[in-house]
C-alpha cells in the first residue's frame, strides 16, 4: 500500500513535468487549446503533489493512529533492528524535502491563511532537481524497505504509458499542425 502511494506521487509529478515543464512548444500548445484548463491543473496539480508529499513523509503514529508513512516504515524497521544506515540516510533526506514544503502545506494548501494570502506570499517553488532527488530518494527508500521485508525492488520513476500526458501533448499537438 505505501509503495503503491509512492508510486502515485510520482505519477502525479511526472504529469505535472511534462505538461508544464517540457519546453516552450509545450506550453504554446497548452495554452492555445485550453489555456485556462491547463493554467487551473497546474495549481491543482502543485498543491496536490504538496499533500502527497506529507502524506508519505508524515509521523508514523498521530494520536492512536498508525500511518503508513516513511517515518512508519524507518521506525518498524529500527525497532526490529533490521533499519540499515541507508534507510536512515533516505528517510533523513525525505524528512528533509518535507520540512521544505511544510510551509506552503500549512499556510496555502491545508489552510487559506489570511496573512499569506493577503500579502500575495506565492507557493514556492523548488527546483525541479530537488523534486527529482526526492523522487529518488523515495524510490530508493522502497528499495531499500523492501529488501529488508523481503520484497523485490521496483525502479518505479518512469511512469510513463498509453493514454499519459505525453500521449495528450502529442494528441494536442496534431490538433494544432498547420494540415489540419
Amino acid at each position: 500500500m505505501f509503495r503503491e502511494e509512492c508510486i502515485w506521487c510520482v505519477t502525479v509529478f511526472n504529469t505535472h513535468k511534462v505538461l508544464f515543464h517540457s519546453g516552450q512548444e509545450t506550453d504554446r500548445i497548452l495554452r492555445k487549446t485550453a489555456g485556462w484548463f491547463f493554467y487551473d491543473y497546474s495549481v491543482i496539480s502543485q498543491e496536490y503533489g504538496v499533500v502527497l508529499v506529507h502524506r508519505i513523509t508524515e509521523k508514523g503514529r498521530s494520536g492512536s493512529n498508525q500511518n503508513l508513512t516513511s517515518d512508519y516504515f524507518a521506525d518498524c524497521l529500527r525497532k526490529q533492528g533490521k533499519a540499515t544506515s541507508e534507510i536512515d540516510s533516505l528517510h533523513d533526506a525525505l524528512q528533509e524535502y518535507a520540512r521544505r514544503v511544510i510551509q506552503s502545506r500549512r499556510k496555502l494548501v491545508a489552510h487559506r491563511d489570511k496573512a499569506a494570502l493577503t500579502k500575495g506570499i506565492p507557493h514556492s517553488e523548488w527546483p525541479l532537481e530537488e523534486v527529482d532527488k526526492f523522487l529518488q530518494n523515495l524510490n530508493k527508500f522502497c528499495d531499500a524497505v523492501a529488501i529488508q521485508v523481503g520484497v523485490d525492488p521496483l525502479d518505479f520513476l518512469a511512469t510513463n504509458a498509453p493514454g499519459d500526458a505525453m500521449d495528450l501533448v502529442r494528441a494536442l499537438a496534431k490538433t494544432d499542425s498547420p494540415s489540419n
